[in-house]
């Protein structure tokens, strides 16, 4: 299982940059505000993937092709927020 790093000085963000992911971690702490996995080989959002992250305001995941995006993805998300994509 992965574990995510936090970033110095940003409380709250966990980041797993350029790490050959392949899925969405399981393990992404409920508290992270920001989530950053950008440069990793993750092509498929699954149902629920994200767990729950009430408090995330920011996903980060450029510089891929996401291929797939089930239903209820983003569930954890504040309100069910979907993450605004770019790149």
């Amino acid at each position: 299982m992965v574990q995510l790093a936090f970033l110095s000085g940003v409380q709250g963000s966990c980041e797993q940059i350029d790490q050959g992911l392949t899925e969405v971690p399981a393990d992404i702490p409920a508290g992270c505000v920001e989530v950053i996995l950008e440069y990793n080989e993750i092509t498929q959002l699954p149902s629920a993937g994200f767990g729950s992250l009430p408090q995330c305001t920011a996903l980060f995941l450029g510089f891929k092709q996401i291929s797939l995006i089930e239903n209820g993805a983003f569930a954890g998300f504040v309100d069910g927020q979907e993450p605004n994509f770019s790149h």
